[in-house]
């Protein structure tokens, strides 16, 4: 009879120790919402992107002709804002989406991220 409570109470123990302990691994293991943004710079200009929102958001710099990629980020609503210092006409691209503008800046306004992202600027 001894052996059943203490299995018994063995039992409880672990039925509300291990959850609490597991809970902390399996959030980390369900950060699969984390993506990243890649922006490819076809100009001879610099370029520079920033993101704002649901994490602190990324400041991002590109060097002509170059491409880089940015993040972690989580899935949400981010501001996106592109600059670049060419003059002239350009086409800045955003995850689908593309502004061309004389102007060295384009606001995309808000963006739902719930993958990778890709931008570029020609």
């Amino acid at each position: 009879m001894k052996k059943l409570i203490l299995i018994l109470v063995c039992c409880a123990m672990s039925a509300t120790i291990i959850p609490q302990t597991k809970a902390g691994q399996l959030m980390a293991a369900l950060r699969l919402t984390d993506y990243y943004v890649m922006v490819a710079n076809n100009t001879t200009g610099y370029v520079a992107i920033y993101l704002t929102g649901e994490s602190d958001g990324i400041r991002g710099y590109i060097n002509p002709g170059t491409g880089n990629g940015f993040g972690p980020i989580t899935a949400g609503t981010y501001s996106v804002l592109m600059t670049s210092n060419l003059p002239g006409l350009k086409t800045f691209t955003f995850n689908g989406v593309s502004i061309t503008t004389t102007s060295q800046t384009a606001d995309f306004g808000d963006v739902y991220i719930s993958n990778n992202v890709y931008g570029s600027v020609d």
